[in-house]
């Protein structure tokens, strides 16, 4: 199943000047987790479930921090 996800974060890593790759855990709309972490591409996830709060959490941290993101492929999920 990973094939075309895979594929298609290798496009932009290989053709975007500036970007950041967010690969999420299962987003659920269980009572969520205050808190997120984040995986470096290559590392297993350390859990596989993530809140859409947390995920507008790292995107706006994103938004405010664009260097600090730029050129990364992340994993993200609940703590």
């Amino acid at each position: 199943m990973a094939g075309p996800h895979r594929e298609a974060a290798d496009l932009v890593e290989n053709g975007a000047k500036h970007y950041t790759v967010i690969r999420p855990g299962w987003i659920n709309k269980s009572p969520t987790s205050q808190d997120y972490e984040i995986t470096k591409e290559g590392r297993p996830f350390n859990g596989c479930d993530m809140s859409p709060e947390n995920m507008a959490k790292l995107v706006l941290n994103i938004i405010q921090n664009p260097q600090e993101y730029n050129g990364r492929n992340l994993g993200i999920n609940d703590k």
